[in-house]
């Protein structure tokens, strides 16, 4: 199965030796799935629904109404997946 990971921030390096970045964490929850990064916060975004089976899009310090590109890209892309009646889990 390959699930998409929408990150939508990236761990503190002050934390990364304890458990990795967001992708590192969903790899060792979810280690028999083909789990592909997509690093929202920096503009990489899936160009459609279809291109993984699922999506879970990750927490972030920053609020869904913030006025930043890559938060409306993401917004935009969840519309998409939710039309097209894609698997999705919000953390």
């Amino acid at each position: 199965m390959r699930i998409g990971l929408l990150e939508c921030d990236h761990v503190d390096d002050r934390y990364t030796s304890i458990g990795g970045d967001y992708f590192d964490m969903f790899a060792s929850l979810l280690p028999m799935t083909d789990l592909v990064r997509y690093d929202t916060i920096n503009g990489k975004l899936p160009a459609a629904p279809d291109e993984c089976d699922g999506w879970v899009v990750t927490g972030s310090r920053h609020s869904v109404y913030e006025d930043l590109d890559w938060i409306h890209g993401l917004g935009d892309f969840i519309a998409h997946a939710h039309d097209a009646q894609a698997p999705f889990v919000g953390i």
